[in-house]
């Protein structure tokens, strides 16, 4: 008669099949699991307009000394834990902290939802950033610098994740992402995403026309429908004719509060004019006594009433582009939500629990 295998050493057997099935998830990160890094690139536009003016991006990279310098900003731990090693590598640490960038592609940066602080763009007077030297700084002076010097321009806008991940089966392979600089205001870099260009697996490639809406909240999983890059393409350009075709005096420092910070004459940000004191109104003079002569009297005539200056309002500005809901035009087939290898261990895993109770309910029982 051949032997039964023990019910302890089924069972042992399904929960190892479980452990294996769910490893890959509890090893790897999410966007790993579901998905594979495209190529992404990000181009910068428009600074050549804005001479006067050196533009930075800092951080440039991901290193591991700027994940533990992250860290350590955000724990006060001095020697903090790192997450998330994918997206660092310790091979980068020979790379600067910023770089001075102009129309091109940038070199490196960081997106949002990485372990070190998001890439940010500055702009700083060229003879204002003669008289700082970066080289020699610590990492700690630099970020000094880039978040609390008055004397830089910052942007609000935010660089595209890196590393970009695509879902598994999208024919998606590389996003080249075209950002516009549009002008220096008084107190910010005002930027925008000008284009973004999908190219697939086949080498086809679409430029989707964006600039006046928001990033797409997903990347879309195939190409996209004509009408819907020509409903985006309208949409740019009726935006792109109310531009100015040159941009208005970029201020040399920021305006803070209000203050001036020591533009240069005629820029933004000169000091307001001092409030002029207020006069009493003057006393009307009694006019002299009439002769005696009689004579009819005469209606004094009203005194004329100034007509209130009234200050015509400011012309109201032309009313911005409403922002484009694009998730509905972007994702135009669901992607996969599950790794194709979970299926396959859920059932050997249901199958190996099956055995089990078959194997305990036909094992003989002890008699007395």
């Amino acid at each position: 008669m051949r032997s039964r295998p023990p019910a302890q050493a089924l069972l042992w057997l399904m929960a190892l099949t479980s452990c294996l099935t769910t490893a890959r998830a509890d090893s790897m990160p999410e966007e790993e699991l579901y998905g594979f890094e495209l190529t992404a690139v990000t181009e910068l536009s428009g600074l050549s307009r804005f001479p006067e003016h050196v533009f930075y991006v800092y951080p440039a990279a991901c290193t591991e000394t700027m994940a533990r310098f992250t860290g350590w900003l955000e724990t006060g731990d001095e020697n903090p834990a790192l997450e998330y090693q994918y997206s660092y590598s310790s091979r980068k640490d020979d790379l600067p902290h910023y770089f001075v960038v102009g129309d091109g592609e940038v070199p490196e940066w960081i997106g949002d939802g990485a372990p070190c602080i998001p890439s940010v763009l500055y702009a700083l007077a060229r003879d204002v950033a003669a008289t700082v030297d970066l080289a020699p700084m610590t990492l700690a002076q630099l970020h000094k610098f880039f978040t609390e010097d008055p004397r830089l321009f910052r942007s609000s806008f935010e660089f595209q994740r890196s590393p970009l991940y695509a879902n598994n089966g999208s024919p998606l392979r590389a996003v080249r992402e075209l950002v516009r600089v549009l002008h220096i205001g008084p107190d910010e870099i005002v930027a925008v995403l000008d284009s973004t260009t999908y190219r697939f697996e086949d080498g086809t490639e679409q430029t989707l026309k964006l600039a006046h809406t928001k990033r797409p909240p997903s990347l879309p999983f195939k190409p996209l429908k004509p009408d819907k890059l020509t409903k985006y393409a309208d949409k740019y350009a009726k935006w792109e004719a109310r531009q100015p075709l040159e941009p208005p005096p970029a201020p040399r420092l920021p305006v803070i509060d209000g203050a001036d910070t020591g533009c240069s004459e005629g820029t933004i940000g000169t000091e307001p004019a001092p409030a002029l004191p207020v006069e009493a109104p003057a006393l009307p003079v009694e006019a002299p006594a009439p002769d005696p002569v009689a004579a009819p009297p005469i209606a004094a005539a009203p005194a004329p009433v100034a007509a209130p200056s009234v200050i015509p309002p400011p012309p109201e500005p032309e009313p911005a582009e409403p922002l484009e809901d694009v998730s509905e035009d972007m994702v135009e087939e669901t992607a996969p939500a599950t790794d194709p290898l979970w299926p396959m261990g859920a059932a050997i895993a249901g199958g190996l629990a099956l055995v089990a109770v078959i194997a305990l309910a036909r094992r003989p029982r002890a008699t007395t």
